[in-house]
């Protein structure tokens, strides 16, 4: 995943703030060569009260951004579906349009 433009490797982005990895070690900077775009989400009230909490006792201390932060945890995420999913390889960096509103069999 690592090295293709546009892509953040498995460990994340803590590298860009000088963050840490998982039980402390450090985790390598990956560049990221694409800009970055903006993402708005709906999640739960409790869902966003949590993870503020964790954010303030994992991400501040460490003088990682809320911004940062939030993509190390989406990338850890995506990296244990790449793992379940597609043999540890990272899925193709193509821009994908997501479709609106409901996926089918949502009810």
């Amino acid at each position: 995943m690592g090295g293709e433009a546009g892509q953040v490797s498995k460990a994340g982005i803590a590298g860009q703030a000088g963050g840490a990895g998982q039980a402390g070690e450090a985790v390598a900077a990956t560049p990221v060569t694409q800009a970055s775009r903006k993402l708005t989400i709906r999640v739960p009230e409790s869902l966003l009260t949590r993870a503020r909490q964790a954010y303030l006792r994992h991400g501040a201390p460490r003088g990682v951004s809320w911004s940062v932060w939030v993509c190390e945890a989406v990338s850890a995420q995506v990296g244990r579906i790449e793992d379940d999913l597609n043999g540890g390889q990272a899925f193709a960096a193509e821009p994908v349009r997501l479709p609106r509103g409901r996926l089918p069999g949502q009810g």
